[in-house]
């Protein structure tokens, strides 16, 4: 390859980089300040959600008493409707019975 073609090469991107292992590693206190910082951040983050389960612990609670008392809403209900029918029936009742005996007094 000519130096013109190696040239080009570097120019585009190919080959291998023309600063390769320029910068030191990073020192020891480095490492144990990354270190610290990943672990408070770490902390950090697990409070939040341990705040969020709690949160969600609570709102669970609400809906479950909201649901109970749906339940006995909807018993409530039936119950009324099981009255309503019952009285319903009763005048139905009194009704067909009382129309052949007031046609009966009826002065013919």
């Amino acid at each position: 390859m000519t130096p013109r073609e190696e040239k080009e090469r570097r120019e585009r991107g190919e080959g291998p980089p023309r600063d390769f292992g320029v910068t030191n590693p990073p020192q020891a206190s480095d490492y144990a300040i990354h270190t610290v910082q990943t672990v408070l951040e770490m902390q950090r983050t697990l409070g939040g959600v341990e705040t969020s389960i709690k949160h969600l612990e609570e709102r669970s609670k609400e809906y479950g008493e909201k649901l109970e008392q749906i339940g006995k809403d909807m018993h409530a209900a039936k119950r009324v409707g099981a009255f309503m029918v019952l009285v319903a029936g009763f005048l139905g009742f009194v009704i067909h019975e009382l129309i052949p005996f007031l046609t009966s007094l009826k002065p013919h």
